[in-house]
């Protein structure tokens, strides 16, 4: 390009010799060599490029290199930039006085650069708009786009066969599984020998055992039972209410069916084998449950969680008191006598058996007698096993009744009655048979040398003779007895007496 006609284009000898800078909203800079303008080309030999301005900034434009003064021209690049901060924007037709170009360059749409008249000015770029978006905005949750229903697959033939099978399968398992239980309960096939411990309540039914049954998991489906049972009944017209189950624990096996349950439970047991066993009077209840075990007759243990756990169904046994003191609530009622047992008979069998017995001894005389003494007869057996401890023989016992009467009738004078019978009970038959802890703690209500009036309880299982001493006193004024080896006894009336007394049995004992 010719240098005068820069110069008459540019007569002010500035770098902006195109007369850009009269353009409002354009900022020249000559720092760059290269200029571009919305993307089109000033210079045909230089790749125009448009820069996106950051939001409200100035927008930049670069021209291509450009002819100054110097001979040689030098690579600068000027921006060229407007501010579209405020929307600006040249009229077209606004007339630019001076100066204007008449270079050799010509824009992109063909007007000269110098007929700024002519020329039509870019149209305004708005910048894109940012949106800014605060913490505390709450974000709408997109909208999922319904998703197409997937088809179903058709069901093949082989599929279903398998399926119809496999719940054929599972059905026939469970009805065998159930029919097997069922035959379990009736037979007992696959059941152990194991001993469940067993509670009958008095006046028990047939449904009432096979509900007991189901609750100790003796049978597992009870429904079945009560059915077969009912069935059984019907065929062969037997009367269900006529069976008698007796109240009592029971230690049974897991290995019987239901039906031999029921014949546990009933009153009738019968073997081919029965055992004679003789208890003697003042025997305590250690002694005779001992001596049934010795005979293999009946488990010891068994015999004393029936008498423990059992609600015998006898009228005198409503009388007796019910205290955790007592060592057995039934102690002194088991009556000693003779018995004749099955072998391996039942626990319920043999202690019902006994106080069948004692029910059979006591009668209306001896309530009428004890009403007149003023005791009851818990206290009379309580006063009668004394006696069947204390005396020496059958010709003692009114002596030693009347002693025992003579001090409980002055109770004031003498508070406890200092029987060694009664603390020798728990030390010789009670401790070996329960914890040092129970033993002592029994004691506590037993020695009568050290509480006031009547143990806790009878010391033993007294007969006929003591029970009837007991209720008829020989009338004395001792207050005081003792025995030497022999057994012969020594009464006294005072303390003084009684010392003498023992000192006369020490010198026999030891002469």
């Amino acid at each position: 390009m010719d240098e005068n006609k820069n110069k008459q284009n540019n007569p002010f000898e500035q770098g902006d010799y195109f007369g850009l800078g009269d353009i409002d909203g354009f900022k020249i800079n000559l720092d760059e060599t290269t200029i571009a303008f919305d993307g089109d080309s000033f210079f045909e030999e230089t790749e125009i490029s448009f820069e996106e301005p950051k939001t409200n900034a100035p927008k930049s434009f670069s021209l291509g290199p450009i002819n100054t003064k110097d001979e040689e021209p030098k690579k600068k690049k000027f921006v060229v930039t407007f501010d579209d901060s405020e929307d600006i924007v040249p009229p077209v037709e606004t007339e630019r006085n001076n100066p204007r170009s008449r270079g050799g360059v010509y824009f992109s749409n063909g007007v000269p650069a110098g007929d700024t008249d002519k020329m039509e000015l870019p149209k305004k770029k708005t910048a894109p708009v940012r949106q800014t978006v605060r913490k505390n905005t709450v974000k709408s949750k997109p909208v999922k786009k319904a998703q197409p229903k997937k088809k179903k697959k058709p069901v093949s033939q082989g599929s279903f066969a398998l399926r119809f099978l496999s719940t054929v399968l599972a059905i026939s398992l469970f009805i065998s599984f159930l029919g097997i239980s069922c035959i379990n309960d009736v037979l007992a096939i696959t059941r152990s020998d194991e001993s469940v411990v067993v509670t009958i309540p008095n006046d028990c039914t047939a449904d009432d055992i096979i509900d007991i049954l189901a609750e100790n998991k003796l049978i597992h489906q009870k429904w079945f039972c009560k059915f077969f049972f009912n069935l059984k009944n019907k065929v062969f017209n037997d009367n269900p209410e006529e069976m008698v189950f007796l109240s009592g624990v029971y230690y049974v096996k897991k290995n019987l069916g239901f039906e031999a349950y029921l014949m546990e439970f009933q009153e009738v047991q019968e073997t081919e084998k029965t055992v004679n066993v003789f208890f003697q009077e003042g025997w305590t209840t250690f002694q005779m449950f001992d001596k049934l075990e010795n005979f293999e007759i009946c488990k010891k243990e068994e015999l004393i969680a029936a008498l423990r756990g059992a609600d015998y169904d006898y009228d005198f046994i409503k009388n007796i008191p019910n205290s955790t003191n007592r060592v057995f609530k039934l102690e002194g009622y088991l009556f000693p006598d003779t018995y004749e047992f099955y072998e391996k008979c039942d626990a319920n069998t043999i202690i019902r058996k006994m106080l069948a017995n004692f029910e059979s001894k006591w009668n209306n005389e001896y309530s009428k007698r004890a009403a007149e003494l003023g005791l009851s007869m818990d206290e009379v057996m309580t006063i009668a096993s004394i006696i069947q401890r204390e005396a020496g023989s059958k010709e003692q016992m009114p002596l030693v009744s009347s002693v025992i009467h003579n001090r409980l009738n002055h109770s004031i004078s003498y508070p406890t009655l200092g029987c060694d019978a009664t603390a020798n009970y728990i030390e010789k038959y009670v401790k070996p048979n329960v914890t040092s802890v129970q033993a002592q703690a029994y004691l506590a209500y037993y020695d009568t040398s050290s509480i006031k009036g009547l143990p806790e309880g009878p010391i033993c299982n007294p007969g006929i003779d003591a029970i009837e001493a007991a209720l008829y006193p020989e009338e004395t004024n001792y207050f005081y007895f003792c025995h030497d080896n022999s057994g012969q006894i020594y009464l006294a009336t005072t303390n003084a007496e009684h010392d003498k007394n023992l000192l006369e049995v020490l010198r026999k004992n030891n002469g």
